[in-house]
């Protein structure tokens, strides 16, 4: 995998955004951090074997920057069109979701979990609005059920 051309394209969908290849992934940078992901092989097979060399991109973390999370996840749709097209092979994209908000009180300091707040509240997380989806069983388990 040619990282210079990945860091070239990023840059070319993220506005013109600063890349650097560290930890394994590419930091995306425009005002701030905006977020960190890989590329990876898929094993797919019982044998762990990637038949047909597919990959999948991971986004690590998002971050606020100048682009709002759903411009970050438009431009992350985009590039995997594109290197798609010449041929990088990727399957699909996963992420993690750990965004959270502080809540304090009188007595108490907390961090609440965006994600299980919004399922909560809404019946679906941000993420999979976006049609990021998690398998029913994940979903349980994610949630604690």
């Amino acid at each position: 995998m040619d990282n210079n051309y990945i860091i070239r394209q990023v840059s070319k969908f993220f506005n013109g955004a600063n890349c650097t290849f560290e930890y394994g992934g590419i930091i995306i940078t425009l005002d701030k951090e905006c977020a960190y992901f890989f590329i990876n092989d898929i094993e797919e097979n019982e044998d762990n074997i990637n038949e047909d060399n597919r990959k999948v991109l991971y986004i690590d973390k998002l971050y606020k920057c100048s682009l709002s999370g759903n411009q970050i996840l438009e431009a992350f749709d985009i590039l995997v069109e594109q290197l798609n097209k010449d041929n990088y092979n990727i399957k699909y994209i996963t992420l993690t979701d750990a965004s959270y908000i502080m809540w304090e009180s009188i007595t108490f300091k907390t961090k609440i979990n965006l994600a299980k707040l919004k399922i909560i509240s809404n019946g679906t997380s941000w993420y999979n609005s976006k049609g990021y989806i998690k398998r029913i069983l994940m979903m349980k388990n994610y949630l604690g059920i």
